[in-house]
């Protein structure tokens, strides 16, 4: 049942932000964000999503965790009907992973990029 998987996840951030682990806090955000998103809490995905990017990027997480922070963050928006946020989000991954030169993850989020303009209605 989702109610009582995310009272588990909810108590696992509790206990990761009470002992001052923000990565492992994001982690259980990024798990909420993607149960959230599968009852159909778009609204709330985002938030958790956005929270875990957040985390993240504090604590200069990069590579796979953070990627899938901003895949979810785009699938959320854009299940809130907000796919210029979207966009927003996609873009200044790619930006960051073109810093970085990380061609794989750039690649990915090239992909979350095209899922954004797919679904605005402007294409832009």
């Amino acid at each position: 049942e989702i109610a009582a998987s995310l009272q588990y996840i909810n108590d696992s951030a509790s206990f990761w932000r009470k002992a001052q682990d923000l990565i492992m806090e994001a982690n259980a955000q990024l798990m909420m964000g993607g149960l959230l998103l599968k009852g159909g809490a778009a609204r709330q995905a985002v938030s958790a999503a956005e929270s875990a990017l957040a985390s993240y990027r504090n604590c200069h997480v990069t590579g796979s965790r953070e990627l899938r922070a901003v895949q979810l963050a785009v699938r959320a928006h854009i299940g809130n009907g907000e796919p210029w946020r979207a966009i927003w989000t996609a873009e200044d991954a790619v930006a960051r992973y073109r810093e970085r030169r990380d061609r794989p993850n750039e690649a990915q989020a090239l992909l979350s990029l095209a899922s954004g303009y797919t679904f605005s209605p402007s294409g832009r």
